[in-house]
């Protein structure tokens, strides 16, 4: 197996793109001619999108397949935390496999049927022969994305499945309007609604406004700058996309990566009616937790205050991480991940150089398995939390696996052995490996 990693940049994508479509064909015939692509069984291409309209990105991705044929190819784009404003480019991460196999599944059917559909793609998965790992990308889904996965590993217990999530959760009965988030200290962020209405976004679609507060909850079209969408054999942006990745001498380690100290005492909370968030910690208001332990307001700073301080909750002897990215009027706060009623949750509290110094001990044990290709899922907050320090975790993997892949997304995926879930605040390691160390 080898990997390579390749990245077009343009900061006008409507006057720049004809040059960088040019500048695409070269890449790709230079991809076809190499020996790598030339003497391999499999190639696995995933093309990560920062700022790229989606009309141009399901370009990109059937001309990657007509161009190189034996590319099996996904995509997703870049979390909003990642983004540089003035950057608009497309990464091309491949895997080129000796003997193993990818599949990809995919659907769009997802609104209603996170459970069968779970149920369906476990027993495919479960048919395959030599399963190692699965690779989970999403956008414009809802928390029945935890019940998914809990169905689709049932009958494979023993294959790590990970991934990103592009966007925020859909929210089917959230009250945009009494809401504030905790972007607004630099941009006003918002989600569309499960029903849509006519001249109103999809459910995957968000908006960078600046100084601006959302007067009816809805994003319009014409406001939006920035659209969130996952790519398999189409463009989804209300989808789920896997990449199964199986082989005889085929061997993938995951390590979910934290790196935060449980802080104070468990609390119960409550979960609110719509059940994407919670109404109250420890018998009060979920955002005067925060007032009452940390000091912290719910304010136009609460991101900046807060980001220190994850929830966390133990489940099935698994630390479950949650940070919320909207609250309130009433102190209610609302997570990319489901918070079951009467869980117990503690904040945590994080030190950058202990997080840091934690990611390099769980790297020497990476390095130990000799990856031969490597993903790097790494959430927004953890990156917005560590600022320019952010980089240490990554040269923590690069000194031996220089050519990784990064995926910001505003959800990380793992599930093992029946732990994990939708997290926060994580980084996931992904290694691969064709043949003995």
């Amino acid at each position: 197996m080898i990997q390579k990693n390749y990245k077009l940049i343009t900061h006008d994508i409507d006057n720049e793109i004809c040059a960088l479509w040019d500048e695409f064909n070269e890449l790709l015939a230079k991809i076809s001619a190499g020996d790598e692509y030339i003497n391999a069984r499999t190639v696995f291409i995933q093309l990560i999108f920062a700022q790229i309209p989606p009309e141009y990105a399901d370009k990109i991705a059937d001309y990657v397949r007509r161009i190189l044929p034996k590319a099996k190819v996904v995509g997703m784009t870049r979390t909003m935390f990642a983004l540089a404003k003035d950057e608009h480019s497309v990464s091309l991460d491949c895997l080129f496999f000796d003997d193993a196999q990818v599949d990809i599944l995919e659907s769009d059917d997802c609104v209603c049927h996170y459970k069968e559909m779970g149920v369906a793609f476990g027993e495919k998965i479960a048919a395959m022969p030599n399963v190692k790992g699965v690779m989970v990308l999403c956008a414009g889904v809802t928390l029945s994305l935890a019940e998914f996965l809990e169905d689709v590993s049932m009958d494979n217990a023993d294959v790590p499945f990970f991934g990103a999530m592009a966007g925020i959760f859909a929210r089917q009965n959230l009250d945009l309007n009494a809401c504030c988030n905790i972007f607004s200290y630099k941009d006003s962020f918002t989600a569309s609604s499960m029903m849509e209405a006519p001249n109103e976004t999809p459910i995957g679609e968000v908006s960078f406004i600046a100084d601006r507060q959302v007067a009816d909850g809805l994003v319009r079209k014409s406001e939006v700058h920035d659209v969130q969408f996952v790519i398999g054999e189409k463009l989804h942006e209300v989808g789920i996309v896997m990449a199964v990745f199986s082989g005889e001498d085929l061997h993938i380690k995951v390590d979910p990566i934290f790196g935060w100290q449980p802080l104070g005492k468990e609390m119960p909370v409550t979960v609110t009616d719509c059940k994407t968030g919670v109404a109250t910690i420890d018998g009060i208001p979920a955002t005067d937790i925060y007032k009452k332990y940390l000091g912290v307001e719910a304010d136009e700073n609460f991101l900046e205050n807060i980001c220190e301080f994850p929830l966390v909750i133990n489940r099935r002897e698994f630390d479950i991480v949650r940070v919320p990215p909207i609250y309130d009027d009433k102190g209610a706060i609302y997570f990319n991940g489901d918070v079951k009623d009467g869980e117990a949750v503690r904040l945590s509290y994080g030190n950058a150089k202990e997080i840091i110094a934690n990611t390099r001990t769980h790297s020497e044990a990476m390095r130990r398995f000799c990856p031969e290709g490597m993903f790097l899922v790494i959430c927004g907050n953890r990156d917005f939390f560590l600022g320019d320090k952010a980089y240490k975790e990554r040269d923590a993997f690069t000194r031996f696996a220089p050519e990784l892949s990064v995926m910001n997304g505003s959800a990380e995926i793992f599930h093992h052995r029946k732990k994990g879930g939708i997290l926060n605040s994580m980084l996931v390691a992904v290694g691969l490996r064709e043949g003995k160390i």
